[in-house]
């Protein structure tokens, strides 16, 4: 399952999609199309960043973007990003939401140890 946590966030950057569980959100990317094409229009392209925390834990493979053309996400497009690389309001929202729905926590691969982690971080 997913969380689009933000819309036309800065720039290229259209939306941020966060899994809520253990499953990737990318298994879903005909409703996350569906979604945010509702929400920003079928003719937006741009960036989409991707928070798999909890389906990924707290890994090198934690923030992934792909582009989205036209109302579709480009799957062959993926690039890891650095989690230094992500903007620090856009991690504060993340984690905020986190904090704000402790079943996403609980429906993750994230350890007891990670999620004390995780609700313990401060931007």
């Amino acid at each position: 399952m997913f969380e689009i946590t933000g819309i036309n966030v800065s720039g290229a950057l259209k939306a941020v999609v966060m899994a809520t569980g253990f499953e990737n959100p990318l298994s879903s990317v005909n409703e996350i199309e569906t979604k945010l094409s509702a929400l920003l229009g079928s003719e937006t392209t741009g960036e989409i960043l991707f928070d798999l925390l909890c389906a990924n834990g707290p890994e090198w493979n934690r923030f992934v973007t792909l582009e989205m053309k036209y109302g579709r996400i480009m799957l062959d497009t993926a690039k890891i990003i650095d989690e230094q690389d992500v903007p620090t309001h856009i991690l504060s929202k993340l984690t905020f939401t986190l904090r704000n729905h402790p079943e996403y926590l609980e429906a993750s691969v994230l350890s007891p140890d990670d999620v004390r982690q995780v609700l313990s971080m401060d931007f």
